[in-house]
């Protein structure tokens, strides 16, 4: 039997002036934190103010603004959300990354794992105490772009399975398995120096999350949770934890 699937909690919405005091992180519980990239000018400049001189110098080496825009609030994000969990000013956040380039805490750590997502207009960052997450979203793309990456990512019974599936049913069932897979690999730090083909996880209409199957080295399927996550019509999400009990609280920003 595939493990069994995190548990949904409700969606809560959020200012983002109501990000500090930052809520309670028990062990077993993961915080998703939604935001549009797409900010006014105003909230853009307030989470630059975040930023350390190494990523004000990052931001301004984007010839264009859209993506110099979403450098800003994706890093002020996620300072800001990291800093109200620390009790500490964002600019404290010190970071580091290992051999395949994943960010981690310096200091001050405190036992905090996050991940960091966005696609399209769309952000996500995971945030949880003790346990490794990775938080995947993904704007759809047409059909036949998909038909390429399927073959590179699916096992062959997965990919026959896929290939069975309503031409009109491919594309979610698509993107549900690669969210899937990035989130894991991205929670072990890997990215895709991970064997696709040999992580196999449930994708077809109908089936709880859960992945089937991965690599010995990767640790046992009964020691992860995954889950998918609700977003914006066009766009799909999931998170993968290495835990045995997770729970999930998922949190919209807006203004």
């Amino acid at each position: 039997m595939p493990p069994f699937p995190a548990a949904h909690a409700a969606i809560i919405r959020l200012h983002w002036d109501e990000v500090a005091p930052a809520p309670a992180l028990p062990s077993g519980e993961c915080h998703i934190w939604s935001f549009a990239l797409g900010q006014t000018e105003a909230r853009q400049r307030h989470l630059a103010q975040s930023l350390s001189a190494e990523e004000i110098e990052r931001a301004a080496a984007f010839l264009r603004p859209a993506p110099r825009h979403q450098f800003i609030v994706c890093r002020g994000a996620l300072r800001l959300l990291l800093a109200a969990y620390l009790a500490r000013p964002p600019t404290e956040c010190r970071f580091t990354l290992d051999q395949f380039g994943k960010p981690s805490l310096l200091a001050p750590a405190a036992n905090l794992r996050f991940n960091l997502s966005h696609s399209g207009e769309q952000a996500m960052i995971a945030i949880a105490r003790d346990f490794e997450v990775g938080v995947d979203i993904e704007i759809h793309r047409p059909a036949h772009d998909a038909s390429g990456l399927a073959r590179m990512i699916f096992a062959p019974p997965d990919l026959e399975a896929w290939l069975a599936l309503p031409e009109a049913a491919r594309t979610a069932a698509f993107y549900r398995a690669w969210t899937a897979k990035e989130a894991v690999a991205k929670a072990i730090g890997c990215g895709l120096a991970l064997d696709f083909p040999s992580l196999r996880v449930s994708f077809l209409p109908d089936h709880a999350p859960a992945i089937l199957d991965i690599e010995p080295a990767r640790g046992a399927a009964r020691d992860w949770r995954l889950a998918t996550i609700p977003t914006s019509p066009g766009y799909s999400a999931a998170i993968a934890a290495a835990t045995s009990e997770l729970r999930l609280v998922h949190r919209i920003l807006s203004d």
